[in-house]
């Protein structure tokens, strides 16, 4: 989600946090004519993203499977 709501609305600077709500709310959004508001949104408030890297990692399941392993000693 961060990835496609910085590429989509983009990166509001600490002191934009009023935007913050009508920003969310065009993230969500999946009208045509609020993609064209998302777009100067992000070109009015925001700042450019230089995205580089997305790091992504499932630990929700690595404590289910230690807990039910047997103990190794």
């Amino acid at each position: 989600m961060p990835t496609r709501l910085a590429m989509q609305v983009g990166l509001l600077s600490k002191d934009n946090m009023a935007q913050i709500p009508f920003a969310y709310k065009l993230y969500k959004s999946s009208s045509s004519s609020d993609e064209a508001l998302a777009r100067g949104f992000k070109e009015t408030f925001c700042r450019p993203v230089p995205i580089q890297f997305v790091g992504v990692w499932w630990v929700l399941m690595m404590g289910a499977e230690l807990s039910a392993r047997k103990a190794w000693y």
